[in-house]
């Protein structure tokens, strides 16, 4: 498998915790062989946009990981290995047909898949296995997107640059229904500001 470099050049994992984050950065010419560059551990989750603004750039690959309390990109990395050697099984096969077009995930030819075959042969057949109903293709990414900004409490910054969006209002235009939490804590606090609790237990005249 050849994919772009800008795909496997850097790879961000990231893992978030309910109180701190752990991220890492890996770097090699392939998903396999990439190697930790730099370990981020145990950050306060407050520092994640910060830190995200400083270090992710679009050409960076972010895979998440919410394992509550620790970081495990090698299980990711190793899936990409196991589907790069079934990808050079299906390029023996096609020999000659292959066609190289640099893509990680393509079809029995090199081919970027047709869109309803993915569905059909592959994705639909995978929701009955789960026991999920038939929902679009496309509502992985709203599924992907709901877990970051609810469960996860992922900051909007760095949700944004991993929709892709190219600007963070984008994504709390679509998103922000999700991020209930933030809006009542948002008004706990004004609340405490502008009516001090102390002031509250005052016998006024």
């Amino acid at each position: 498998m050849n994919p772009p470099a800008k795909a496997v050049e850097r790879v961000i994992g990231l893992d978030a915790p309910p109180d701190s984050f752990t991220a890492a950065v890996l770097r090699g010419p392939t998903p396999a062989a990439a190697l930790t560059e730099k370990l981020f551990n145990k950050v306060p989750l407050g520092q994640l946009e910060k830190w995200a603004r400083t270090h992710l750039t679009e050409r960076d690959l972010v895979v998440l990981e919410a394992s509550g309390n620790s970081f495990h990109i090698a299980r990711t990395l190793q899936a990409l290995a196991a589907h790069a050697q079934r990808q050079n099984l299906e390029r023996s096969f096609a020999g000659s047909r292959w066609v190289d077009t640099g893509l990680i995930f393509t079809n029995t030819l090199g081919g970027p898949f047709h869109f309803r075959n993915l569905v059909e042969r592959y994705y639909y057949p995978l929701l009955e296995s789960a026991g999920l109903p038939p929902i679009r293709f496309h509502d992985l990414r709203h599924t992907a997107a709901s877990l970051m900004l609810g469960p996860l409490n992922i900051p909007l910054m760095v949700v944004s640059r991993i929709l892709g969006h190219s600007r963070p209002s984008i994504t709390l235009n679509v998103y922000g229904h999700l991020i209930p939490s933030s809006h009542t804590e948002s008004a706990r606090l004004m609340d405490e500001l502008l009516s001090p609790s102390e002031l509250l237990n005052l016998d006024l005249p």
